[in-house]
């Protein structure tokens, strides 16, 4: 047993300032910055839902958009059109 201790104690002087400083910073690792760690995680799983759900969204807009820009070009093609139409329609007024 004596030879046990004494092994201990040659341990404890040679190492004990680094075991010390070892322990603390496990100890600062697994109390403070692995809950952290997780927690951030969890955030970053969570932003990464959102990043799909924008892009998703993003295309959808992007459909909406090139509908409502094709939907404009024919109103535009059916506006020239009325027009030429209440042209003719001045004209043959104004003939009679």
């Amino acid at each position: 047993m004596n030879d046990k201790m004494s092994t201990v104690e040659v341990l404890i002087k040679s190492y004990g300032s680094h075991a010390f400083g070892l322990v603390g910073v496990l100890v600062i690792w697994f109390a403070i910055m692995r809950p952290e760690l997780q927690r951030r995680t969890i955030d970053i799983e969570s932003v990464q839902r959102l990043i799909v759900q924008l892009t998703e969204r993003d295309a959808t807009q992007e459909r909406i958009a090139n509908s409502m820009a094709k939907t404009a070009d024919a109103m535009e093609t059916t506006a020239t059109l009325l027009d030429g139409i209440v042209d003719k329609v001045v004209k043959d007024r104004d003939e009679r």
